[in-house]
């Protein structure tokens, strides 16, 4: 099952406040926060940890990003993060497997 989400990162959203004064980039955090919550509405399990990241080129505020999600061996979801043909982050994360929607937890 591979899940996808396009997202768009408001210019106006207050983390991009000086980063970059005249070339805005959107920090890295905010892309992966976004990545979580792509993992976190396709799939009942929470986020644990982030063992791989890659970030391989800037993404601008406004510029919309597809977030493609595959789940891989138990526990580990990779993504890849495309603006466009332009990829711009792609890594895996590590998911509670042990935890089942609605649990509220272990």
């Amino acid at each position: 099952m591979v899940l996808e989400r396009v997202v768009t990162i408001d210019p106006g959203h207050p983390a991009l406040a000086g980063h970059f004064p005249g070339h805005p980039v959107v920090p890295g955090v905010l892309i992966l926060g976004e990545v979580m919550n792509a993992i976190e509405a396709g799939l009942p399990n929470p986020v644990v940890s982030i063992p791989r990241v890659k970030f391989l080129s800037p993404l601008r505020p406004g510029e919309p990003v597809c977030i493609r999600i595959e789940p891989q061996e138990k526990g580990r979801v990779a993504f890849t993060c495309m603006a466009g043909v332009r990829r711009v982050a792609a890594g895996v994360m590590e998911i509670d497997a042990s935890a089942r929607a609605g649990s509220g937890g272990p």
